[in-house]
């Protein structure tokens, strides 16, 4: 029996799709056409809602994404994050103009209290920045946001996170030279002195581009996958996760 190269690529299968265990949210942007409402892909039912200005954009990152300019999308409170203060969250994005000082790609708003994890940029120098509102947090050195490609983000963080402890972890790769990599202790600077701690509730929010309930700390870009997990994933979850997306937009 003869067995051809092209025989053996058609029987592999597709890459497997992303986790579902404490999968809240999953908002991708082949799902969106127009309108205020961006629909969860996971079964939660967890729509996010658009406001601002925003629009379909089918070129930019070559898979297609939802254009915030001066917009921003936020759920109905959910539930659950109320036993946990655990957050994985991932986006692919390219932003469309450099992060600024007060800036936000993402966020939760944990019942209103200010006191909130989000992707924070205190310097306005593109720090991948991972915050707690009103405090401090935690940025990456070895790479920063870029509006020139596509970037993958994963941060894993639990209440009082420190990189020095392993209660922080960013996993990053891009469609410029970067493949997956996975920082730890070592890769972060503080970013000034303060509490990491916070306190989730049974009426939080999940935010896409800007910091919790901070309208004016929006982020303008091209935002095209947001998934919310309520657990920390493991690596290889992550890395299931970037190669479910690498083709759809030429990550490394």
């Amino acid at each position: 029996m003869i067995i051809t190269p092209f025989a053996f690529m058609a029987s592999q299968a597709a890459a497997p799709s992303p986790p579902t265990s404490g999968l809240i949210g999953w908002y991708d942007a082949v799902d969106y056409t127009s309108g205020t409402t961006w629909i969860d892909k996971s079964v939660n039912g967890n729509d996010i809602t658009l406001s601002g200005t925003y629009s379909k954009d089918t070129s930019t990152m070559g898979g297609g994404s939802v254009f915030l300019n001066t917009g921003a999308g936020t759920s109905n409170t959910v539930s659950d994050w109320s036993a946990t203060t655990e957050i994985t969250h991932i986006e692919i994005l390219r932003t469309a103009t450099p992060l600024g000082s007060f800036k936000s790609t993402w966020g939760l708003d944990i019942g209103g209290t200010g006191v909130e994890p989000s992707g924070f940029e205190l310097s306005g120098t593109g720090r991948i920045e991972t915050w707690v509102g009103g405090n401090t947090g935690y940025y990456l050195t070895p790479q920063a946001y870029n509006t020139g490609y596509n970037q993958f983000v994963a941060r894993r963080l639990e209440s009082g996170f420190d990189p020095a402890v392993g209660t922080l972890k960013i996993s990053y790769g891009d469609s410029n030279a970067t493949g997956l990599t996975q920082y730890g202790s070592g890769d972060f600077n503080l970013s000034r002195g303060g509490s990491t701690a916070y306190t989730t509730t049974a009426s939080d929010r999940m935010i896409i581009g800007q910091a919790g309930q901070l309208t004016a700390y929006r982020q303008a870009g091209y935002y095209a996958v947001n998934l919310f997990y309520n657990r920390l994933l493991s690596d290889a979850e992550i890395q299931t996760i970037y190669d479910y997306y690498q083709s759809t937009y030429s990550l490394v």
